[in-house]
């Protein structure tokens, strides 16, 4: 079995709307960007996912965990690793 290396992770302690936006910018930090150029003045940001599908995902991990119990939601960030055979 290969072994699971966690590269980084976060704690928030925010209110919710704080919560959201914290962890957009720590999904933002590990996630590929690319640019294009289309002859406008300002250049086309492509991320390696959808921050729109990804903001969604967040906020719904948030809104709707359980907050009858002491709990966190998590998010853990890992590297991909492709075995060449």
């Amino acid at each position: 079995m290969d072994k699971t290396q966690i590269i980084d992770d976060l704690m928030v302690e925010a209110d919710l709307i704080n919560q959201v936006d914290e962890v957009m910018k720590f999904v933002a930090r590990h996630i590929s960007v690319r640019y294009e150029f289309e002859g406008k003045p300002k250049r086309k940001e492509v991320w390696e996912y959808p921050l729109e599908a990804l903001r969604e995902a967040v906020i719904n991990a948030i809104v709707h965990r359980d907050y009858t119990v002491p709990s966190n939601v998590q998010l853990e960030i890992y590297e991909v690793m492709s075995k060449i055979k």
